[in-house]
């Protein structure tokens, strides 16, 4: 490994020489002076840092990143070098081609002391970072009502998945209607429950383009 001074200065390490000879049809006229010592300097090998994995994941409300796999590219020294770092993406929002920064980036491991950052970079940037849709499950619970003739329904919304976005994302209803306008019996004669037909529309709102509905027609009945 390299050695270093109190100021981090490369210290100059001692080389040891085999057999010199000299060679030539003057050669005889020459004689050889071995210096006692020889020294010179080892210095660190500058070291890349990419990201590998952990630039893709599922839309949480957040910039941070999370499970990023560093790439160490002129590593001599297998896993006797490794890195370590934090990375937040530039917008929290869902997209592809987004801009990211790693930063804190520094080496450790046994063989640490061979290596320095190229540039003496800690902070480095990307541009094909990803936030895919959340998952969004939306649940539809009829309203029970008196028999008036049509098939007109009406539905309360629930969902789960939502992250932070209440006031920024709207679940439409295109259309709910029950299956049939008739009264329905159970062989007992008590009240039935009658199939409602609910279709959801796009999602409206700031946040809509985090999110993707699951199912559009989800299921509901109501007597």
């Amino acid at each position: 490994f390299p050695s270093h001074d109190s100021n981090g200065v490369v210290i100059a390490q001692n080389i040891t020489l085999g057999t010199i000879t000299l060679d030539g049809t003057h050669a005889g006229n020459y004689t050889w002076a071995l210096p006692s010592t020889v020294s010179a300097v080892i210095t660190p090998r500058p070291v890349t840092i990419s990201a590998a994995g952990g630039i893709s994941k599922e839309y949480d409300g957040t910039t941070a990143m999370t499970g990023i796999n560093l790439q160490i590219t002129g590593n001599l020294d297998g896993s006797g070098l490794t890195v370590s770092g934090s990375g937040a993406f530039s917008s929290p929002n869902a997209g592809t081609g987004l801009s990211y920064t790693l930063s804190g980036l520094a080496l450790s491991g046994a063989a640490a002391g061979n290596y320095i950052l190229s540039g003496g970079l800690t902070t480095i940037t990307g541009n094909d970072g990803v936030i895919t849709a959340r998952p969004l499950i939306v649940t539809a619970t009829g309203v029970n009502r008196v028999y008036d003739g049509t098939t007109n329904a009406t539905v309360t919304l629930t969902h789960d998945g939502l992250v932070l976005d209440a006031n920024n994302l709207t679940i439409n209803l295109t259309s709910a209607a029950f299956a049939n306008r008739n009264v329905a019996r159970n062989p007992d004669g008590t009240l039935a429950y009658v199939p409602i037909n609910v279709l959801l529309g796009a999602l409206t709102g700031f946040a809509a383009n985090n999110y993707v509905l699951v199912d559009t027609t989800p299921s509901a009945q109501a007597i």
